[in-house]
């Protein structure tokens, strides 16, 4: 047998040379799975198929929220992709789908696997927080609150904390939101605020944006602001029919539902470009439009509702007919191209 003291160092020295081995092995590892995480990121973000013109949500009968692609004949595929937080928004910037779900997420697409999987652009998340995402800035509201951060580097500023109503839209960098005393706008690249609308005693309702225009309602009575020419339009004495409801912002059109003589239900258009209505009238029959989404110039998803039938459908306003009826019903609806 060996002297105690040699056995003692023999042992001693091979634990050390064990130590050293473990420490080694647990260094490579971690560097391979950096390494791995990163190929990972640059990998899986190829261009997204040609197959789908448009993109959008679904909720399914667990109540998740579902990715489907349209193709141009808007036939609907299940991508894959499901999340159960809510997605209100879908944008479309540099090429992907973009918007704010459990973060503020990219959606990217792995191209040998077909799969499409959400890319965390901002870690960020509450549930008393929306977020509006435009190409180069982040927008949060909440009950009183409005901020905003340039997406690269979002150190959050804020614009107020005085909010009447939890209603903010953005366009062209520009963000509308409404005070005690009217209803404001916020220049992103300026960092200029301005009221456009003085409210004294008068309930103003938000709408909507769409290209140049906000949409808004004064004690029921609708109105259009007009971004590049900074002024308010009141369609009271405007349009012709007195009980009409609006649909939807299209190019520089304001669609408006009636009801005809024949108990029918008609869209009809009033031109924001030369302040006026035009004379066209699509005839929609006894189903009525109880919601809406624009996806394209002339396009319109829309639910219909009949005394007995409910439909999902896209109509060409343009055209006046309905060129595809949906197997699902969208909480959003965008097209790509």
């Amino acid at each position: 047998m060996l002297p105690e003291k040699r056995k003692s160092l023999i042992i001693l020295i091979i634990s050390i040379i064990a130590i050293i081995l473990v420490i080694i092995i647990m260094y490579n590892f971690a560097k391979f799975m950096r390494g791995a995480g990163e190929t990972e990121e640059k990998v899986f973000d190829d261009p997204y198929p040609n197959t789908y013109t448009y993109y959008g949500f679904i909720t399914d009968e667990d109540g998740n929220y579902q990715l489907m692609g349209l193709d141009s004949e808007f036939n609907e595929t299940l991508l894959g992709l499901r999340s159960f937080y809510n997605m209100s928004n879908l944008y479309y910037y540099n090429n992907h789908l973009v918007m704010y779900s459990d973060a503020i997420n990219q959606i990217n697409y792995n191209a040998t696997e077909e799969n499409y999987f959400l890319y965390e652009l901002n870690p960020f998340y509450s549930n008393a927080t929306d977020v509006l995402i435009t190409p180069a800035y982040y927008v949060f509201y909440t009950e009183d609150t409005l901020e905003y951060c340039p997406s690269a580097d979002c150190n959050r500023a804020v614009i107020t904390d005085s909010l009447l109503k939890p209603e903010v839209f953005s366009i062209d960098n520009k963000v509308f939101y409404q005070l005690q005393d009217g209803v404001y706008e916020f220049d992103l690249e300026t960092l200029e605020s301005r009221r456009i609308v003085l409210n004294e005693t008068h309930e103003i309702t938000l709408l909507t944006v769409s290209g140049k225009y906000l949409v808004f309602i004064v004690d029921d009575i609708y109105w259009v602001y007009n971004s590049s020419s900074k002024v308010a339009t009141s369609l009271e004495d405007r349009i012709p029919e007195e009980d009409y409801t609006f649909i939807s912002l299209q190019n520089d059109y304001f669609i408006y539902q009636i009801i005809g003589e024949n108990g029918n239900y008609n869209l009809k258009k009033y031109s924001l470009r030369i302040n006026s209505p035009l004379k066209t009238n699509y005839d929609i029959g006894k189903e009525e439009i109880t919601n809406s989404i624009v996806i394209a110039d002339n396009l319109l998803y829309a639910e219909l509702v009949g005394d007995d039938t409910l439909r999902y459908v896209i109509i060409d306003i343009d055209e006046q007919k309905v060129v595809k009826e949906l197997e699902n019903s969208y909480t959003v609806l965008i097209g790509v191209e």
